[in-house]
């Protein structure tokens, strides 16, 4: 297993102050913070044995799974049109069967706005400065990531651009079958009803992009394959995707 910081200059991280230097959160030091997602994920996966509890956790539905490159905060493009989606980590396989994104979180919530809210405020951007492209962005996600779903409307917008980006990274990837994973922590720091929320806000996004045949997520479980309409976009043939919900206490 090697954690780096790019396929491009794959520079190797092996501890905490390497991840910060080389894989800094979007935040800074301000995120850099104990008992915070940035700084306790850099803590984890630069541990061997946390990190190979995960790979065993895994191997409970991708018997073969192993871990090739892990590229904290790897940057994704779902289009052309804006800033690319920053997944918190993504994890290559070495078989190439399985491409693994992870989403962090302590109890901080998936953004603090609906993609039907975003929506809605890039058309009034778009009035404001017609060379604004980010209406032309809601649109490109609402039709070809979720196919004028309207129900995704009120899913939190991280979580779309989340679906986006790991579809098209596993297209990148030629792999069949992709995972997105919520790695939760858990600590005395914690509050337990903004992690209820965050579960909450997580189980209706697995609802919707499963077409209702998974409704909720244990802790340490894997669910799918899930294939339909939302996996076999333009965009690409069937992809199996797989979501599963890694916690832990600190």
């Amino acid at each position: 297993m090697k954690i780096i910081n790019g396929f491009e200059n794959k520079n190797e991280i092996n501890n905490l102050n390497e991840w910060f230097k080389l894989c800094p959160p979007e935040g800074g030091e301000k995120q850099w913070v104990d008992f915070r997602s940035a700084k306790e994920m850099a803590k984890f996966w630069t541990n061997q044995k946390c990190s190979d509890e995960f790979k065993e956790f895994v191997r409970q539905t991708f018997n073969e799974f192993e871990y090739g490159y892990l590229i904290p905060e790897y940057k994704s493009n779902f289009d052309n049109l804006g800033k690319e989606r920053q997944h918190d980590l993504l994890i290559n396989d070495k078989t190439d069967k399985v491409l693994i994104t992870i989403e962090g979180k302590a109890d901080e919530e998936f953004g603090n706005i609906t993609f039907g809210d975003y929506f809605k405020d890039t058309i009034n951007t778009k009035i404001q400065n017609n060379n604004s492209k980010a209406l032309e962005r809601m649109i490109n996600l609402y039709q070809n990531f979720f196919y004028n779903e309207a129900k995704s409307l009120e899913l939190k917008y991280q979580l779309i651009t989340w679906f986006a980006g790991s579809i098209c990274d596993a297209i990148k990837a030629d792999t069949a079958n992709f995972i997105m994973m919520l790695q939760e922590f858990k600590s005395v720091h914690t509050k337990p009803e903004n992690l209820a929320r965050n579960h909450n806000d997580f189980e209706k996004f697995i609802s919707l992009v499963s077409e209702r045949k998974f409704e909720h997520i244990e802790n340490k479980q894997i669910i799918g394959p899930i294939a339909n309409k939302f996996t076999d976009t333009k965009h690409c043939g069937i992809k199996n995707l797989y979501i599963g919900f890694y916690s832990i206490d600190l």
